[in-house]
């Protein structure tokens, strides 16, 4: 800032990413500025841009510089603070998410960022970002909902009065109540359609009489 190396104005340090292709074009160019230093007879600079003395860049000789790469490209000329919103909306239209982009342009938090560059979103509604909820399907077609198995199927019992009339789950209270009707009734009835079944079976297997009542 105005030829002194300084914190940004949020006054927090940072660190900004660099794409590979920036990356080995900034390597190439060091690579060229110590082999020409290194001919004047002079010491490498510490700066990545230096003048021709070794010095920070002056801003107005930038600018003007930026000016006249403006003009041989015919595009309008804007100063090189400018190239910071260009690096965001690029970002953002390339799908970055926007708390990385505020994280690379130093905002306290997102909603700075999505206030200044909300309009450089791209447009969701054109994806169908919600068919990304569906199950996938093999062929590429609509995936149909899964049919409900037979083993799924709760039957339920020819006494009505089993089943609670909230829901498929029978009240404890009314069946204990049936179950212990069932009980007084099951050792008669079973010895007149099973006469071969052992009368103590079923105080063996209480689960037998659940099934028995409930199926």
């Amino acid at each position: 800032m105005r030829g002194q190396v300084t914190t940004p104005k949020n006054h927090c340090r940072r660190t900004v990413d660099l794409s590979r292709q920036l990356m080995a074009t900034l390597r190439l160019w060091r690579r060229q500025q110590r082999a020409l230093w290194l001919k004047k007879g002079l010491p490498f600079p510490d700066w990545v841009f230096a003048s021709v003395t070794g010095t920070a860049l002056d801003q107005s000789n930038v600018r003007k510089a930026l000016n006249r790469i403006l003009d041989a490209a015919g595009l309008h000329r804007r100063g090189p603070h400018q190239m910071r919103h260009t690096f965001a909306s690029q970002l953002l239209q390339d799908g970055a998410p926007i708390t990385y982009v505020s994280r690379q342009l130093g905002h306290k938090d997102a909603a700075i960022t999505l206030r200044v560059y909300a309009h450089w979103l791209p447009d969701a509604s054109m994806r169908r970002l919600v068919n990304l909820l569906d199950d996938a399907a093999s062929d590429g077609t609509q995936a149909a909902p899964r049919a409900v198995r037979d083993e799924h199927q709760i039957p339920l019992s020819a006494v009505n009065a089993v089943v609670s009339r909230v829901g498929i789950e029978p009240t404890t209270r009314r069946l204990r109540e049936r179950l212990a009707t069932v009980q007084q009734r099951l050792p008669s009835a079973l010895s007149s359609n099973f006469p071969s079944l052992p009368g103590c079976f079923v105080q063996r297997d209480p689960s037998l009489l659940t099934r028995l009542c409930v199926s």
